[in-house]
C-alpha cells in the first residue's frame, strides 16, 4: 500500500492576494491548479524542493505549458528560489512539523511498549516465584508426610 500524506490547505487560500492575481492571469483556474500541483510535487520530493531546470519535466507531468509552470514559480513570490531550486517555506514548515510529530509519536510508542514489557516481566517474575514457592512447599509437605 502506498503511503499517503496530506498537506495543509487553508480553506480561503483562493482569496489570498497573490493567488487572486494568479487566478486573474490564468483562465479557468489553471494558475490555481498549477500552484497546488506544484505544492503537491514539492511535498512528494525528498527535500521539499525541486530544481528550476526541471520545469519542463513538471510541465509534461502536470500536462501544462512549460512557460506557465515557470511563470507560476517565479511570479509574485509564491515560491522561494535561489536560482537553482524552488520551494515553499510554508510547506517546509509543515513538513518539519509533521516529521517532528512523527518522531515524538515513535518515541512515545517506544516508551509505552518498554513500560508494558517491564510490567509483563514483573508479572512473569512474580508468577514464577509464586509457582516455585508453591512447588517447594508441596515438595516439603510430601517429604514430611513420607518421613513421620
Amino acid at each position: 500500500m502506498k503511503e499517503s500524506f496530506y498537506i495543509r490547505h487553508d480553506y480561503n487560500s483562493r482569496n489570498d492576494e497573490k493567488i487572486l492575481r494568479l487566478r486573474q492571469k490564468y483562465p479557468n483556474g489553471a494558475g490555481y491548479a498549477i500552484f497546488w500541483m506544484l505544492i503537491e510535487k514539492l511535498a512528494e520530493s525528498s527535500e521539499g524542493r525541486i530544481k528550476l531546470e526541471d520545469a519542463d519535466v513538471l510541465a509534461f507531468e502536470l500536462q501544462m505549458e512549460s512557460k506557465w509552470i515557470t511563470d507560476v514559480i517565479k511570479t509574485d513570490n509564491l515560491f522561494e528560489t535561489d536560482k537553482v531550486f524552488f520551494w515553499s517555506n510554508r510547506l517546509l514548515s509543515d513538513l518539519a512539523e509533521r516529521s517532528e510529530k512523527s518522531a515524538r509519536a515513535v518515541l512515545a510508542n517506544k516508551i509505552r511498549w518498554s513500560k508494558e514489557r517491564e510490567q509483563r516481566r514483573e508479572i512473569n517474575k512474580s508468577y514464577h516465584e509464586t509457582t516455585k514457592s508453591k512447588f517447594e512447599k508441596n515438595k516439603s509437605q510430601q517429604e514430611a508426610s513420607k518421613n513421620p
